[in-house]
């Protein structure tokens, strides 16, 4: 991985941190994410549009590769909500940001004919044990995180490793302009959540009323941290990028502990080395 691909990454993962900081304080459901959505459309649409390329570009196979994605993605969101409804950031950021690099990179291989070395490999294995370790009884001592965030938080992460191995294929093999991209998936991802946030027009008025700021600044942070793993992933393999962004975990530790006053921040030092050193792997040559 070049240094160029890392410093997109960290900066993606800080931004994707925040984010999730925001959406575990508001909590709210399927019409908030269709509120922040409708927000990023909104906002991102004259760049979009600069980038496309033409109708030709439009062919059947990105149009479902699209549809994949944004199935995948408002399946995350959705996941992700229910998570945090029932348990910790500290908790439910490490198992689904644990769970997804480790089927991208072990799914790489055989779909996209991406290779890795031993390296690699080690440095995925220090940054998922640093994950694990997070998300443990160990590092939760006076309570077992509940059932109703841990398999939540694990759908959220087979749905990050589905869209981020199709994403690959977008912005690389199919060489989508990222932005252009992107919105497009924002837009079926609008689609799909339109008919639920209608049958929850009370909460959505509500979100309307109290949530506006906070749903703002998803709308900015979400689409922005992805633009820039998108941009990572149209020149460097996928099995480098998805396990990287997991330093997302130790900010994500941090933010957890500093503005939520969750417990136990001292003990997961050492679980933030772990992924610090296996990022340094994952970011050599």
């Amino acid at each position: 991985m070049t240094l160029f691909a890392l410093v997109l990454i960290l900066f993606s993962a800080l931004l994707h941190s925040v984010w999730n900081l925001i959406l575990k304080k508001v909590g709210g459901g399927p019409e908030f994410t269709w509120f922040f959505s409708m927000i990023s459309l909104v906002l991102f649409a004259p760049a979009a549009f600069l980038s496309f390329r033409g109708l030709e570009a439009l062919t059947p196979a990105v149009l479902g590769i699209v549809a994949f994605s944004a199935l995948c993605e408002t399946g995350y969101y959705l996941a992700l909500q229910r998570a945090y409804l029932k348990a910790d950031l500290s908790v439910v950021y490490p198992i689904a940001r644990g769970t997804g690099p480790l089927l991208t990179v072990l799914l790489s291989s055989p779909i996209l004919g991406e290779a890795f070395g031993p390296g690699v490999l080690f440095g995925t294995i220090l940054v998922l044990s640093g994950s694990l370790f997070l998300a443990s009884k160990k590092n939760q001592p006076t309570v077992l995180p509940p059932v109703g965030g841990i398999a939540p938080g694990l759908l959220a992460g087979i749905f990050i490793c589905g869209y981020t191995l199709v994403d690959k294929a977008a912005v690389s093999m199919f060489g989508l302009p990222p932005v252009f991209y992107f919105w497009a998936v924002l837009f079926f991802q609008v689609l799909l959540l339109t008919p639920l946030a209608a049958i929850r027009r009370e909460a959505l008025r509500d979100a309307w009323i109290h949530k506006r700021r906070e749903a703002l600044a998803i709308g900015i942070l979400c689409p922005l941290a992805y633009l820039l793993v998108l941009w990572a992933l149209s020149f460097t393999p996928v099995n480098r990028i998805a396990p990287s962004r997991e330093i997302g975990i130790v900010f994500g530790t941090f933010l957890g502990a500093r503005f939520l006053g969750e417990k136990g921040f001292r003990g997961r030092l050492l679980a933030s080395a772990a992924v610090f050193a296996g990022i340094l792997l994952l970011a050599a040559r």
